[in-house]
Order: C-alpha cells, then structure tokens, then sequence
C-alpha cells in the first residue's frame, strides 16, 4: 500500500518507439527526477507488448505503476493500478474484481463525467 499523499508528480510514458529497453529507461529517469509514480500509456501497442512493458517496468521502478486505459493488463502485470477515460470500463465495475487497494485514476472533462468517475 502507498501514501496518497505521497503522490506528487506523475509521469506519462511515451511510446515505444525505440524499444522497450529504452522506454523502461526513461521511466527510470523520470522517478530519478522526482516521478512519485508512473503511467504506462501505449495507445498502439497490442495486449500482450502493453503487459510485457507493464511487468518490466514494474520490476524496474520503486514507485506505483498504473497502465493507461486497460484495467485487465494492469492487474495481468502486476501493476498498482489504471488510468481509466470517459470511454473506458466504468471506476465502480474495475472496482468490483480489482480491489480495494487498487489504484483508480479517472480522467473528468465535464460534470456528467464526474458523476461516471
């Protein structure tokens, strides 16, 4: 479990566009410069490329990890947790199957959103 609080500066990943080595590198340098937590975000990396990256950054950081979009990648990786969209599986049905200590971040662009988050 982690401090809420603790949570300052959250750094979103890029894609990976020069390997997965690469990427897991600047994940590393983004907690080195103060990351308290990370957000693999791969929009056009296929299922099994998004846990591969999920589980090797997890190993490689020593901040919470949450994967972009896809509640069950997360959980496959071993991740903290997701970062859920408007178009996304709904907060309270991840909440569900995933658990209590589970992070669940939500994007809100407007007030019907927040009333989804």
């Amino acid at each position: 479990m982690f401090d809420p609080a603790s949570l300052t500066l959250i750094a979103i990943t890029d894609d990976a566009r020069d390997g997965l080595e690469r990427l897991v590198a600047r994940a590393r340098l983004a907690v080195d410069g103060g990351a308290t937590m990370l957000q693999l975000r791969l929009k056009d990396a296929d299922a099994r490329a998004q846990v591969e990256a999920a589980r090797r950054m997890v190993v490689a950081v020593r901040v919470p990890v949450v994967v972009n979009d896809r509640a069950d990648i997360a959980l496959a990786a071993g991740a903290a947790g997701v970062h859920l969209g408007a178009d996304d599986v709904p907060a309270a049905v991840v909440r569900r199957f995933a658990g209590p200590d589970f992070i669940i971040g939500a994007s809100v662009g407007d007030d019907s959103e927040l009333a989804l988050a």
